[in-house]
C-alpha cells in the first residue's frame, strides 16, 4: 500500500511536536487514574448497555440480504480483479472501516461463500468435513502475512496483474477449502472473515442467539471470546503490518534505505523487497515480544491467576483498537481529502482515542482476570506504560509526512 503513498501538503504545527507526544501519554495516565478511582475496589465483567432491535434479528433470517449482499461482493471482486490495486486498496481500507463502524457485514458481501452456494445448487453439496479445533486460525494467519508482503514488501501495488493474479489464486483456494471443508472454513483460513470477525467486535451490532442489539462503539471488545496463540498472532501480524506501512510513508524510512543501500542494492529491485520483508518481520516480532515481557511482567506483579499465556491471550484483544486508529489515521485521505491541519487534529483525535479505548479494555479485562481489586491495579502498571510509548510513537510516526 505504500506505493500510493505521497508527502503531500506539509504545516507547521503551532507548539513543537514533543508537547503533543506528552499530552498523549499525559491523557493516558489521567485516564488510568480517574478510572481508578471511579470502580474503587469493584471486581467483575464491566457491563454496558444493549438496546434490542427485533427488526436486525428478522433481517439476519431473512435470504434476500444473503442474495442482494452475495452479488455485490461477487461484482465487487469482479471489479477489483479487473481494476488492479487501487481497487483493492480502497476495498481493504473500506472494509477496516465499515465493519467496525456497522458490524460485521462481510458474511453478506463474501463473494466466496456465494460461489459456493452457488456451487452447491448445481452439484452435490460439498461433504461435511469438520476442520480440528488445534487448527485454529492458523491458517488465516498465513494468508494474512502472505497479503501483508505482496502489499508491503514485494511490490503488489505497482503491478495490476500481481493483484489480480493473487486475488485470483486466493479465490481458487478458498472456493476449494470451502468445497471440501464446508463453512467450517471460514473461521479457520478465510482472512476476511476472521479479520471481519474481530475487528465487528468493535462495532455497534451484537448478535446473541436469535436476538440482535445495538451496543456503545468498542464495547463488544470486553465480551470473552476464542482465545489462544493463533489469535494473538493474527492480531500482531494485523497490528505490525498496520504499523510498517505507516512507516513507510516517513522521510525516516526513506532515510534508513538510503543508508542500507550498500546492503540491499548489489541485489538490484530483489535486495529492495528483501530488505522490506527483513524489516516487517523485525517490527512485527518487536511487537509480539514487546507484548508478550509486558504481560508476563502483569502477570507477575498481579501475583498471577494462572500462566502468563492465558493473561496474554485474553488481553490480545486490547491492542485491536489500536490498530484500527492507526489504519484509520494513516489511510484516511483514501475516503476523503482533507487541509493538513485537520488531517493532522484527526490523526491526534483517532490515536489518543484509540489508545484510550486500549486502556479502558485493559482495565475491564484485568477486573475479569485476577481476584482482587489490589491485584488486578498492579497488573495494569506495565500495560499503561506500554499504552502510553504506544501512544507517543504512533503520533510521531503518523506526524511525519505531514508536519515539520
Amino acid at each position: 500500500m505504500a506505493f500510493l503513498h505521497v508527502f503531500g501538503p506539509r504545516f507547521v504545527l503551532p507548539v513543537p511536536l514533543v508537547l503533543y507526544l506528552f499530552a498523549a501519554g499525559f491523557a493516558l495516565v489521567a485516564a488510568f487514574l480517574l478510572l481508578t478511582a471511579l470502580t474503587g475496589g469493584t471486581n467483575g465483567e464491566p457491563g454496558y448497555p444493549r438496546w434490542e432491535q427485533p427488526w436486525l434479528a428478522a433481517a439476519r433470517r431473512s435470504s434476500i440480504p444473503r442474495v442482494v449482499g452475495g452479488g455485490l461482493g461477487l461484482l465487487g471482486l469482479a471489479l477489483v480483479l479487473a481494476g488492479g490495486f487501487r481497487l483493492w486498496v480502497y476495498f481493504w481500507v473500506g472494509l477496516l472501516a465499515l465493519v467496525p463502524l456497522a458490524g460485521n457485514l462481510w458474511p453478506l458481501l463474501n463473494p466466496w461463500t456465494a460461489i459456493d452456494s452457488a456451487l452447491s445448487r448445481l452439484s452435490d453439496p460439498a461433504p461435511n468435513r469438520p476442520l480440528p479445533a488445534w487448527l485454529g486460525c492458523w491458517p488465516a494467519c498465513l494468508l494474512y502475512l502472505a497479503f501483508a508482503y505482496l502489499g508491503l514488501t514485494f511490490g503488489m501495488g505497482g503491478s495490476a496483474w500481481l493483484v489480480a493474479a493473487a486475488l485470483l489464486a486466493y479465490s481458487v483456494l478458498t472456493v476449494l477449502a470451502l468445497r471440501l471443508s464446508g463453512r467450517d472454513w471460514l473461521a479457520h483460513g478465510e482472512v476476511f472473515s476472521v479479520l471481519s470477525d474481530l475487528v465487528s467486535r468493535f462495532g455497534p451490532v451484537e448478535f446473541e442467539g436469535g436476538r440482535a442489539h445495538l451496543r456503545p462503539w468498542g464495547f463488544g471488545l470486553l465480551r470473552s471470546a476464542a482465545t489462544g496463540w493463533d489469535r494473538v498472532i493474527f492480531i500482531i501480524l494485523l497490528l505490525g503490518a498496520t504499523a510498517f506501512d505507516c512507516v513507510l510513508a516517513t522521510p525516516l524510512w526513506a532515510e534508513l534505505v538510503q543508508a542500507a543501500q550498500p546492503l540491499w542494492l548489489p541485489f538490484g529491485l530483489l535486495g529492495f523487497f528483501l530488505l522490506r520483508a527483513a524489516a516487517l518481520i523485525l517490527l512485527t516480532l518487536l511487537f509480539l515480544t514487546s507484548f508478550v515481557a509486558v504481560m508476563r511482567l502483569a502477570a507477575a506483579l498481579g501475583g498471577g491467576r494462572g500462566p502468563s499465556f492465558e493473561l496474554t491471550t485474553a488481553f490480545a484483544i486490547v491492542l485491536v483498537p489500536i490498530a484500527l486508529v492507526l489504519n484509520a489515521a494513516h489511510n484516511y485521505t483514501y475516503l476523503f481529502v482533507a487541509p493538513p491541519a485537520v488531517g493532522w487534529w484527526l490523526t491526534v483525535a483517532l490515536v489518543v482515542g484509540g489508545h484510550l479505548l486500549a486502556l479502558y479494555l485493559a482495565h475491564g479485562r484485568a477486573r475479569q482476570f485476577f481476584r482482587g481489586a489490589r491485584a488486578a491495579l498492579a497488573s495494569q502498571y506495565p500495560l499503561l506504560a506500554l499504552l502510553v510509548v504506544s501512544a507517543m510513537t504512533s503520533l510521531w510516526v503518523l506526524a511525519q509526512p505531514i508536519t515539520r
